[in-house]
């Protein structure tokens, strides 16, 4: 989802300048209330834009001091017939199913997270764990946005296979959480819009 604003809530507790940012998480972070990952960005466009902007974040974890396994990718794609005049917030959820080998990064918690776009300048990021005792919170405040009739389009993609094609593969047990999960985009925060210039 994105929104306009210019400033990242304090509730992302990993923040960077910038495009990147790494990331030691507790030592006692993975357990089975974790849930996934959430992140957002703060860009802005560069002139004239192109019909289809795109930004994609890439998410490694670093199991060790030479190699670094790739987890997951989450890409917006959006159309330049939004009239947008200011800098733009970008905020997304990547649920730990989407994520590729959990097996072997269990043990890490150091993770790389890069931004990239060739048509957006991308400024700050922040990032955050997501916890089962975060997820009240997140859908509630979610609700107001959910309907900003925004033409932008979310996807994770994975090497092995997609969120899709995980939600579709008739799991019983996966059903209703990727369901709850595609709401998880927003948490309580207050975002300061710049006043036009």
């Amino acid at each position: 989802m994105c929104l306009s604003g210019s400033e990242i809530p304090g509730w992302f507790n990993y923040q960077s300048t910038g495009s990147s940012l790494e990331i030691q998480l507790h030592p006692y972070w993975w357990t089975n209330k974790w849930m996934g990952f959430a992140f957002c960005i703060e860009f802005g466009f560069h002139e004239p834009p192109s019909d289809v902007s795109t930004i994609s974040c890439d998410l490694h974890a670093c199991i060790s001091p030479d190699e670094d396994l790739f987890l997951g990718r989450s890409t917006v794609q959006i159309s330049k017939d939004i009239d947008i005049t200011s800098d733009q917030l970008w905020f997304n959820y990547m649920p730990r199913s989407s994520l590729t080998c959990l097996d072997k990064w269990e043990a890490s918690n150091h993770l790389k997270v890069t931004f990239f776009s060739d048509q957006l300048r991308v400024k700050h990021c922040g990032f955050r764990a997501i916890y089962s005792r975060d997820v009240d919170e997140l859908v509630l405040c979610s609700r107001p946005f959910q309907n900003l009739g925004l033409p932008i389009y979310d996807k994770v993609d994975k090497r092995k296979r997609t969120l899709v094609e995980h939600n579709e593969s008739g799991d019983p047990d996966n059903e209703t959480p990727s369901k709850r999960q595609r709401t998880l985009v927003v948490p309580e925060m207050k975002i300061r819009r710049k006043n036009p210039e």
